[in-house]
This record gives C-alpha cells, sequence and structure tokens, in this order.
C-alpha cells in the first residue's frame, strides 16, 4: 500500500509541475518557460516613436520557450505573435526572436514583401503600437536609423526544434517593447489565439512551471 501511495504521489508530482504545450495551429504547439521585464538602461536602448522629437526609450518584455511540431519545412511568420498591454490597452508587435543562436532578420518596411500579419489580427477596443525603431548606431560613426520592420518568416528544421526541447536551458525567446516601466498586465497572442497572460514587476524574472 505504501508503495502505491508513493507512486501516486510521484505522478501527480510530475504532471503537476510539467510544462503544458498549447496548440497554435495544425504544426506547432508552444510552452512558455520563463518571463523577465527589464526596464531600459541609460546606453544601447533602442527608442520608439513617430519621430525622433517624441521618441522614448521603453522596457522590454523577454519571453522565453520552446516549440513542439513536425514542421516539414513550413515557414513560420513570428509577426503573428503580439503582446497586449492590458493596463493601456496597447498591443505591441514582438522586436526581436532568436532560436538557438539565431536571430531572425529585420526587414525594414519599405523591403517587406508579405502580409502584414501583425495587423491581420488587430482587435477591436485596442491600439497598435506600430512604432518606428529609432537605434543609436553612434558608436559605429553612423547617425541615427529610423525605420519600421517586419521579422522576416523563417524555416525553423525540425532537428532544431527537437535539439532544443532535449536542453533544459535551451529556448526560443520572443522580445516585445512595453511602455510600462513599473508592475504590468499582459497577455500573448498567436494570431487570435490566446497564448499566456501574466504579471509582471519592474525588473522581474519568473520562471513558468
Amino acid at each position: 500500500m505504501k508503495i502505491t501511495s508513493l507512486i501516486l504521489i510521484q505522478i501527480a508530482f510530475f504532471f503537476g509541475h510539467s510544462q503544458e504545450f498549447k496548440k497554435l495551429d495544425e504544426d506547432l504547439s508552444i510552452s512558455i518557460r520563463k518571463v523577465e521585464h527589464v526596464n531600459p538602461v541609460f546606453f544601447d536602448t533602442p527608442r520608439y516613436g513617430k519621430s525622433k522629437a517624441i521618441a522614448e526609450k521603453l522596457a522590454t518584455i523577454y519571453i522565453r520557450f520552446k516549440l513542439r511540431g513536425e514542421l516539414s519545412g513550413t515557414i513560420i511568420d513570428f509577426n503573428k505573435l503580439s503582446l497586449v498591454d492590458n493596463n493601456r490597452n496597447l498591443r505591441h508587435r514582438p522586436k526581436q526572436f532568436f532560436f538557438d543562436y539565431y536571430e531572425v532578420k529585420k526587414i525594414k518596411l519599405k523591403d517587406f514583401k508579405h502580409e502584414d500579419s501583425f495587423l491581420k489580427y488587430s482587435q477591436e477596443g485596442i491600439e497598435d503600437f506600430d512604432h518606428y525603431l529609432l537605434e543609436s548606431t553612434k558608436t559605429a560613426g553612423v547617425k541615427d536609423i529610423s525605420h519600421q520592420f517586419r521579422l522576416a518568416p523563417v524555416i525553423i528544421p525540425n532537428e532544431n526544434i527537437k535539439r532544443l526541447n532535449k536542453k533544459k536551458n535551451k529556448f526560443y525567446s520572443v522580445l516585445f517593447p512595453t511602455k510600462e516601466k513599473e508592475k504590468g498586465s499582459y497577455t500573448l497572442y498567436y494570431e487570435d489565439v490566446e497564448v499566456y497572460s501574466f504579471t509582471v514587476k519592474k525588473n522581474e524574472s519568473f520562471k513558468v512551471d
């Protein structure tokens, strides 16, 4: 009886603490593993705005996750990801996406030839913060560059997904700007699918069990 009870406790503990995968579409599932809020620093922080005169440095939300699926060469458009600031009713597009040691390429708006899937899934009553990114490149001897950008659609090989899933501390990462520099409430979406809601404080980092 004691052995049976111990086994049942171990099974309950395993399933109670395993990270669940949420289905995004027919090919892809996601499991959120870590969230982090980082306030802007004095140096090397991009500014956002419709012009240089009104641009501001924003905080960053990092979301780390695992993916699962047999993609078989499927093109993934991570512009479909969006982060809604529930307090301000603002919806942000991702500013960066990483897998393994690779950063998904940014394409300037004037050169982007694909459908803008961020705007396609706009939500009624929520403002799209379709920002300009003003990247400071003064250290390279170049004046500030102002542009709107999109993330390039990419193919992530199945081997990459399987390899990262086997490594405990290896994740995919997506970064969003946010105006909130203190405590904020957010919801992550893929297309119009609600993926994960959370609250995070200033410069807080937490793992998702």
